[in-house]
Parts: structure tokens; sequence; C-alpha cells
């Protein structure tokens, strides 16, 4: 079992694959939505209530995601994203800078983050 999130509609949605099918985890539950932090809460007891709903042969049939998707970030949401600059040596030799005596540190906004198989 592997969780993804794909856009559908211009948003994402959370989306569990098993045996090469993809299946929206709101629409298997049978609830408008379920996101990942969602998913982090509930824990143990929220995944065994997906692996339970794929065994619903017609909660899964609705659910099933048919064709290509396309994919969107891992974590759509995130609160924050810290980022660390040329944190090795190698690296500031690569890009040719200053390697100064402590990493340095900024941030990215969200519209930093790319899903699978998008340009960076």
């Amino acid at each position: 079992m592997r969780f993804l999130h794909y856009k559908n509609n211009g948003m994402a949605r959370l989306a569990v694959e098993i045996e090469e099918k993809r299946y929206d985890v709101a629409a298997l539950c049978g609830i408008d939505t379920f996101d990942f932090d969602q998913l982090l809460k509930g824990g143990e007891e929220a995944i065994d209530a997906i692996a339970e709903s794929l065994t619903d042969t017609l909660a899964a049939e609705k659910a099933e995601i048919s064709g290509e998707i396309e994919y969107a970030p891992s974590v759509p949401n995130p609160g924050k994203i810290l980022c660390i600059g040329l944190n090795y040596f190698a690296h500031g030799e690569e890009v040719k800078m200053y390697m100064p005596s402590t990493p340095t540190v900024f941030s990215k906004f969200n519209n930093a983050l790319a899903a699978n198989n998008e340009e960076i």
C-alpha cells in the first residue's frame, strides 16, 4: 500500500495505490475529504480503516481512479519549508561559492514544491 497525492479539479487529493490500482481515499471511505494530515493524525487506525475499505468491492469500484493522473506534491500544504544551503564542501566547490563556517538557512514558499514528473 502506497499513499500519494494527485490533482483533481485543481485540488490535491489523497490516494492509495495497491497492486497497480489507485483509489481516492475520501471516496473509498465514503466522505468528502481526507488529507495527509488526517492520515498522520489517525495513524495505524486510519491505515487499517483504509485497508478494510479496500475489501469492500462496491466502495473500491466507486473510488478507483481510472487513467493517467497528475501528481500533486507529497506534502501539499507544509507549515514551513526550511532549507539548508552549502551544507557540504563539495556543493560549495560545485557552485564555486565561498563556504561559510556554518550552513546557510533559508525558507521557500509552497509554490516552490514540485510533484513527481514536474519540472523544478
